[in-house]
Parts: structure tokens; C-alpha cells; sequence
């Protein structure tokens, strides 16, 4: 996501300028062969170039690691099996963010997290509790967000609300870490700060989104253990007992990540419900042919568009031969249109 360091500067900034300059005397509007010259002039304007120089926005972005707010919640010891409150994560106004990478470092990776945007009436960018090994990685694999979550503090500070709930079932002390590009947009002229704003009041709307897993397969339980979907041994939850992943009315969401974590081995299909039960392969898939995690995630080669209000089920069969408690998160982008 690197800016380029040195760009090209036109010889005439106005391609209206430009043409004037090439005609010099005004022509009949109707005449073909002017327009003709016209467009030749143009390709002529994009080439004229005097040379490189240093890209202004550079020199005013930074890469830039946001950790909690107090220093105890940098290091945050979680109880077993419980959660912590959301955890503040502050965006001053020195300048817009845009969040790339999700890290983590705990006494158990075994836990589950939610980020939550204060400054859009808590929304969500997951669709529920969704685990951390799944959409989050180290400094070495760091997990890569499909869309940046982009953040203008233009008129005031921006707070990240970050939620953890251990599922390992012993106190874990879980260290969280954005990282991303910071623009010190107040340390350049006002060009540069126009152009900053135009980009960042664009790009707000367009976000990465995490969906878990919804619905509870017959001879699962509705308990503590959600999010997961568990299984006993060898059982297999098929068509209309399968547990799915839905895009919900506010966005339409093209999924480009499929990753998860489980307690044993196992093997899926997903089969669309909007378009006569369509099976996306010929056959079960192991798990770890066909699912990452957060440090080696599994990309598909085309994104899945998954349309507001249609699911997409998740068919299960263990393979473990024993319990085995499967989280799933399907990683897109979302357009919020309003």
C-alpha cells in the first residue's frame, strides 16, 4: 500500500491550457479534423512530463503501529473463559489513519475479538464474536486487511473500541497491535491537505468486514461456546442444518478470505442458497486445503460476492473422530452505501 516516493510533474498542470496553447487561434467547433487534433493533443498533454520529483503526500505519511490507550490495557490479562470491557484505542488529530495490519501476542492465542468504530454509534466490523486466529497475525505474518479501515480526524480525535473473551479457560494476557499508515496531513500546505480530505471522505465507506458464522446445526448447543460451531465425533451438518455466513441488509460483501481454527481435522462445502443449492466444488474439501488463518490465510482468486441478505452454507463433517469445535470467518469488503 506504499506511496510512490517520486512522481511526475506536467510541463502545463491544465490540459485546457495545454490545447490553448497548441491551437493558438480559435477553430470552427464543427470541423472533425479539429477534433481529431484534439484528441492527439491530449495524449500529447499526458505525456509531457519535465521530469520527476518528490511525491509532496510522502513526505507528510508514516508507517504507524496504535496500541491501547493505557498502558495496563497494552498488556491486558483476561480471566479464564471471561471478557474484557472494550478497550480504547485513540486516533488523535495530528493525523488521518488508515489501519492495514492486525497483530497479536498472548499467553494463549485461544480467544475471540471485536473492534468496534465509537465514532459510528459503536458499529461493528464483524458480524459477531469472531476468533482472533483467524483475522489476526505477527510482525512476521501480519494479517492483511483486504480494505484499510480508514479513519479522518479532521475535526476530532477517532476511538477504536476493542472487546477480548478467552476461550483457552485460563487468565491469558493478550497484547493487540494496528498497524497501518498514518498522514500528518496538518504539516503540509493546503493543496496537500485538500487532496489528503478528498481522499479520505471517499474512502471511509469502503471497509474490510469479518462475518462469523450464524445458525446452530441440530445436536449443537446454544451455549458458552459460541461463536464456534462444535461437533461431536463424526457427525456431519448438511443443507438446511448447516450453520452459514450472511450478508446482512446494510452492505452487500465481497468475500476474498476464507481462514479458521478448530480442535480437530475436518471437511467442508459451501453451497449457495440464492441460486438452486449451487455446491462451490465437486466434492468435500479438507480443511486445510481450503482454509488459512491469520498469518497464512487462504485468498480466493476472484472475490465472492455475497449480496445483502443471501447465506452462504457452510456444510460440515468432522473428521476428528472426537468433539471438535470449528470457528469459521469469511473476510470481504464492504461498500456502505448510506
Amino acid at each position: 500500500m506504499s506511496l510512490p516516493t517520486y512522481i511526475r510533474r506536467r510541463r502545463v498542470a491544465d490540459p485546457a491550457e495545454y490545447l490553448h496553447r497548441a491551437f493558438g487561434e480559435r477553430q470552427q467547433l464543427t470541423d472533425r479534423a479539429f477534433w481529431h487534433r484534439v484528441l492527439q493533443l491530449h495524449k500529447g498533454w499526458e505525456e509531457d512530463y519535465e521530469g520527476f520529483y518528490i511525491n509532496p503526500v510522502k513526505r507528510i505519511t508514516r508507517p504507524f503501529w496504535l496500541l491501547a490507550d493505557r498502558a495496563a490495557d497494552q498488556a491486558l490479562v483476561v480471566g479464564a473463559s471471561a471478557a474484557s470491557a472494550k478497550i480504547p484505542f485513540t486516533i488523535d488529530t495530528s493525523g488521518h489513519y488508515e489501519v492495514a495490519y492486525l497483530m497479536f501476542q498472548a499467553t494463549s492465542s485461544n480467544f475471540l475479538v471485536e473492534v468496534f468504530d465509537a465514532g459510528n454509534n459503536e458499529a461493528g466490523f464483524q458480524n459477531r464474536e469472531i476468533h482472533a486466529v483467524t483475522v489476526a497475525g505477527t510482525a512476521r505474518r501480519p494479517f492483511v486487511l483486504p480494505e484499510s479501515w480508514v479513519f479522518n480526524v479532521e475535526d476530532a480525535p477517532r476511538l477504536l473500541l476493542v472487546r477480548f473473551t478467552d476461550r483457552s479457560g485460563s487468565s491469558n494476557t493478550i497484547r493487540w497491535a494496528f498497524h497501518g499508515r498514518r498522514w500528518f496531513h496538518k504539516d503540509s500546505d493546503g493543496k496537500v491537505q485538500e487532496a489528503v480530505f478528498r481522499r479520505f471522505q471517499r474512502r471511509e465507506r469502503l471497509f474490510s468486514y469479518f462475518l462469523g458464522l450464524t445458525g446452530i446445526p441440530t445436536g449443537s448447543t446454544e451455549d458458552d461456546n459460541l461463536p464456534a460451531i462444535r461437533l461431536t465425533a463424526d457427525q456431519a451438518v448438511l443443507e438446511n442444518r448447516a450453520p452459514y455466513f450472511i450478508s446482512t441488509d446494510e452492505a452487500d460483501t465481497e468475500l476474498v478470505k476464507l481462514n479458521f481454527r478448530s480442535d480437530g481435522a475436518f471437511e467442508f462445502q459451501l453451497r449457495e442458497t440464492q441460486s438452486n443449492g449451487r455446491i462451490l466444488s465437486n466434492g468435500f474439501i479438507r480443511n486445510t486445503m481450503g482454509m488459512g488463518d491469520g498469518e497464512f490465510p487462504f485468498v480466493f482468486p476472484e472475490g465472492y460476492l455475497l449480496e445483502r441478505n443471501h447465506r452462504l452454507l457452510l456444510e460440515l463433517r468432522d473428521l476428528s473422530s472426537a468433539q471438535n469445535d470449528i470457528y469459521a470467518t469469511a473476510i470481504g469488503r464492504r461498500l456502505q452505501y448510506a
